[in-house]
Parts: structure tokens; sequence; C-alpha cells
């Protein structure tokens, strides 16, 4: 059975870009635009990974990891973005993000973390988890 990616984002381009190297690595793969977006297709879809940007409109990544991680959800989220930004990588890590990759990005690089997480993810999510909860959000 083909492993699932659920791919938020907005740019149609890149998003078309990601879509064919997975597909090309025997993924199934769903798009969503944003956050939100991606939050309804979680259920539907069922992922075994969500990659993500991070600043998109509605909702951004950062905010759709938050909810995820409220909702108790075991999904591991790698993130793809151009830019760094500490405070929102700090609040990522602390809601378990599973990693980040840089654009432009290393097709390599891309799909070992990917199928990483694919393999492990949920174990690493439970981890970081457990980790979490001896830090105060506030």
């Amino acid at each position: 059975m083909n492993k699932k990616i659920l791919i938020v984002e907005d740019d149609s381009v890149m998003s078309l870009v990601l879509e064919e190297i997975f597909k090309f690595n025997e993924w199934e793969v769903e798009i969503a635009k944003t956050g939100l977006e991606a939050l309804s297709a979680i259920p539907k879809y069922n992922p075994d990974v969500i990659l993500s940007d991070i600043n998109m409109p509605d909702m951004d990544g950062i905010k759709m990891l938050e909810n995820l991680y409220n909702n108790n959800s075991l999904l591991p989220v790698v993130f793809l973005s151009g830019y760094r930004d500490i405070n929102k990588m700090t609040l990522a890590w602390l809601y378990c993000a599973y990693d980040f990759l840089d654009k432009p990005f290393d097709k390599k690089k891309l799909m070992m973390v990917c199928d990483a997480a694919a393999a492990y993810g949920k174990d690493y999510v439970i981890s970081a988890r457990h980790r979490s909860k001896k830090i105060d959000f506030k």
C-alpha cells in the first residue's frame, strides 16, 4: 500500500511540483491550499504525513499544527518554507513538528525526511508530546 501525504501549500506551482515528486516516488497525494482546508481534508484522506508551508492565507501552518496538537493528533508534520522565523519555529517545535526543510529544497532530502516521517513520525510525535507536557506554554 502506498504512503499518503497531504501537501498544504498555497502556491499552485509549488504544489504541482511537490505532487509530481511524491507521485513519482509512489506516494498518494492530496493537496490543500490552507491550514483550514488541510484540517477538513485529514479525516477524509487519512494521510501518513503532512508536508506544509508555514505562511498561508486563512490559517497558517503553525496554527494548523497547534490545532492538531490540541486535538491530540499523532500526524507528523514536516514544514517546507522559504524563510525561517525563529518565533514560529519555536512554536512549531513546542507543538511537535517533525522537521523543517528550506525552499529551495533537495529532492533526496525531502523524500528521506518524509519517508522517515511516514515510518517513525507517530512514535516521534508521541515522544515529543511527552516532552512538551513538561513545558509551560504560557
